[in-house]
């Protein structure tokens, strides 16, 4: 995927190839960490190239503008589409940036996101695949890997022939290359869907089918539905919850999950929308996964098919013994677990925590 469309001459093929056989004999072939290494340390290189080319592109681009704008002066317009442009994309699908960058400095845990964008010019279209780019994980590419998953971005204007081949992209998925890989579309929420990106998945490789398909993904994510069904829309939504950017912290099981009811005012509207109580060792150990020098007063979570705050409750193992972790109240399910829940559906992830309290105060 990488260098599908680079100078191969430029990526000392054989330098790496030499290396990762050096330290593979070295390490051996059950010595997985020390493969790691090596992979990590191809992936560096490549990437290293990868922004040296970025980098001339753009620096071309900026002055085939500025040429075009002395030209034809300001009304001057640039194809988008021009194949020696290069864009390097942190991610579309972004309320969460800012936070999520406080967390992913805290934690490091980032893991490496594939795309491409299509791009349509003299009625012929262009898959061009984009550097990987260091993106925070999330529960999908926990459950089923990274490599599984790629992301397609389509052009904001199309016409009549660029819908239908946008069609087709859908139906058919995405072939690529010598290995034969096949990606087949699988709902993946609201917010890739206004940034005009889609979401593939994995289900051939060199000709053999690999152990991920859409419906298996449906399955986990969405094993069932609740009672009187769901508007499809509302459907496709509650996929965001495997792709939120989350940082994976304590596993609970869902014997140590409390049930509390909401507070609803006489009014009708609830007081404690998307909020609930856990226990100070819960935060304790939330503080020491997520490496903070303070304990958070509150954190944004996703647990299962449930979303919202918990904040920090002095009070709360009073209540349920020590027993319970945290709580959860009908206002934060959003969709239900299934008979036997994985791992990634159990762990209490986090995408932010309150700040400091000390901060700004020297």
């Amino acid at each position: 995927r990488i260098a599908c469309r680079w100078d191969t001459s430029k990526l000392d093929v054989e330098e790496v190839r030499k290396e990762v056989g050096a330290r593979g004999q070295r390490a051996g072939e059950e010595d997985v960490p020390a493969m790691i290494v090596v992979a990590e340390k191809i992936v560096e290189k490549v990437w290293s190239i990868a922004k040296e080319k970025i980098s001339d592109a753009n620096k071309r681009q900026a002055e085939k503008k500025r040429k075009a704008g002395e030209e034809v002066g300001e009304a001057a317009v640039v194809d988008d589409s021009d194949e020696e442009e290069w864009e390097y994309h942190k991610g579309d699908d972004d309320d969460q940036a800012k936070d999520i960058s406080r967390l992913a400095v805290a934690t490091k845990c980032r893991v490496y996101e594939y795309s491409a964008k299509l791009s349509l010019k003299n009625d012929k279209a262009v898959l061009r695949f984009e550097p990987p780019s260091r993106a925070d994980s999330n529960r999908a590419f926990r459950e089923f890997g990274n490599h599984i998953f790629l992301k397609v971005k389509v052009p904001k204007k199309l016409d009549q022939r660029g819908r239908d081949t946008v069609r087709r992209l859908l139906d058919e998925g995405v072939q690529l290359g010598t290995k034969r890989q096949l990606y087949k579309l699988i709902p993946s929420g609201e917010a890739h869907l206004k940034s005009r990106t889609f979401m593939f998945g994995c289900v051939e490789e060199e000709g053999r089918e690999t152990e991920f398909t859409p419906l298996k993904f449906m399955a986990w994510h969405c094993p069932t539905l609740p009672e009187g069904g769901m508007p499809i829309a509302k459907y496709v939504s509650r996929f965001q919850l495997a792709f939120s950017r989350t940082c994976e912290t304590v596993v609970v099981p869902v014997e140590q999950v409390a049930e509390e009811e909401d507070l609803v005012h006489e009014g009708g509207w609830c007081a404690t929308d998307g909020c609930s109580p856990a226990s100070l060792s819960t935060m304790k150990q939330i503080q020491e996964k997520l490496g903070l020098t303070y304990m958070p007063s509150w954190v944004q979570f996703r647990y299962g098919g449930s979303k919202g705050v918990l904040y920090a409750d002095g009070d709360f193992d009073k209540r349920w013994g020590g027993a319970k972790a945290f709580a959860l109240r009908p206002s934060q399910r959003k969709l239900a677990f299934g008979v036997a829940p994985t791992k990634h559906q159990l762990v209490l992830e986090v995408n932010n925590f309150s700040q400091d309290p000390h901060m700004g105060l020297q």
